[in-house]
């Protein structure tokens, strides 16, 4: 996981983050509050997508089918969702450099073997500590965090690069909400029956070249033609 091509993709998603942090909540978001007032709170947003990692197959409830299906597909749209919380923590607590300094520990310190066959109960047990590092503080707190982050991403068979792809996929989706009415309530996220996040990865997928000033324009094509039917 860990190279020079890592140290550049890390650096461009922290920007990226950055923006669009500043973006949704104002120039104080890295103080905890958002242009109008409101509480930010970025570790408890990570553990209740955690909590949605968890809860994307009922295997961990001793009491149902044990046979039952994971959906690893949620899964791992769950861990994307995570990083964009675990950055924007890190970045209300360490400037870029600091946190790149952190990442490189973290990788070159750790064996963070990608995954090829999924273990639901192994990702589980992961996610299960880096819920309790959430509620944690103080120096080793980020530390923590960033370690479990790195061997979740590594337990559901992503690797770094695969990380990058899925965060600018999600950048844009969470750029484009922002544009098209998501804080004021007007935004559809559901399509034809999926969530928003499925149908602009498959237009990701089906264009591995596309840039993300592309695939905004493709998703909003394709949201002008669609969120207004009757699903």
């Amino acid at each position: 996981m860990y190279n020079e091509v890592n140290i550049k993709l890390l650096k461009n998603m922290l920007e990226l983050q950055d923006k669009l942090n500043t973006k949704t909540c104002g120039d104080k978001w890295t103080l905890g509050i958002t242009t109008e007032g409101r509480e930010i709170n970025w570790k408890r947003y990570i553990r209740m997508e955690l909590f949605e990692l968890i809860n994307s197959s009922d295997k961990f409830k001793h009491w149902k089918n044990l046979d039952g299906d994971v959906d690893f597909d949620n899964i791992k749209m769950e861990v994307v969702d995570v990083w964009h919380f675990l950055m924007s923590e890190a970045l209300t607590e360490l400037s870029i450099s600091a946190i790149i300094l952190m990442y490189s520990y973290s990788v070159i310190n750790n064996d963070y073997i990608v995954a090829k066959e999924l273990d639901y109960f192994d990702i589980v047990d992961i996610a299960d500590n880096m819920i309790e590092s959430t509620y944690t503080n103080g120096k080793g707190s980020m530390n923590d965090m960033f370690y479990n982050f790195f061997k979740l991403l590594a337990s559901v068979g992503m690797s770094f690069g695969d990380l990058y792809k899925q965060y600018l996929v999600k950048n844009v989706l969470n750029t484009f909400r922002q544009n098209n009415g998501y804080k004021q309530g007007t935004y559809v996220k559901e399509i034809n029956g999926d969530e928003d996040n499925v149908h602009i990865m498959s237009i990701a997928n089906n264009r591995p070249n596309i840039t993300p000033d592309e695939l905004y324009e493709k998703y909003q094509l394709f949201y002008n033609n669609n969120a207004g039917k009757e699903i």
